[in-house]
């Protein structure tokens, strides 16, 4: 399946929510930054693919959930112990959090519930995922 038609699933898939991709306050969320930064937008650009603009904006969840819990920008009742710095995982995250991790045989399925357990905790605990991280679609060009 191309990029291009995978994209466009993509984006009628979300459109089927009822969400329109395009507004600001759609946010895709991605475990850690290499999926977008390392991987999607630099094979579009080998293949002369344009990504929707939503592609260059993301919320990185390990930098939230750093953000979150070992910055204490959340103020609990009773302190909990100090999180790994750098998580290297999503189920570093669901182990420090003690949410279940979901059972499934799809492990990306599951990864992604995952993922949205972490978030529905961080706001629950009262942050908000604020400041998207961007990528710059253009470059200037370096010093010689």
């Amino acid at each position: 399946m191309s990029n291009k038609r995978v994209s466009l699933q993509f984006d009628e898939f979300v459109r089927s929510l009822q969400v329109d991709p395009h507004s600001p306050l759609f946010r895709l969320v991605t475990d850690g930054q290499p999926p977008l930064r390392q991987c999607l937008h630099p094979e579009a650009c080998s293949k002369d693919l344009t990504l929707p603009t939503y592609y260059a904006r993301f919320h990185d969840l390990r930098k939230e959930y750093v953000r979150a819990y070992t910055l204490r920008a959340v103020t609990r009742a009773q302190p909990a112990p100090p999180p790994p710095d750098h998580p290297t995982s999503v189920v570093d995250m669901v182990n420090y959090l003690g949410i279940t991790p979901y059972t499934g045989e799809n492990f990306y399925a599951a990864e992604v519930k995952d993922m949205a357990s972490i978030i529905q905790r961080i706001i629950a605990d009262g942050f908000r995922l604020e400041l998207p991280e961007t990528i710059d679609l253009v470059l200037e060009t370096g010093i010689w």
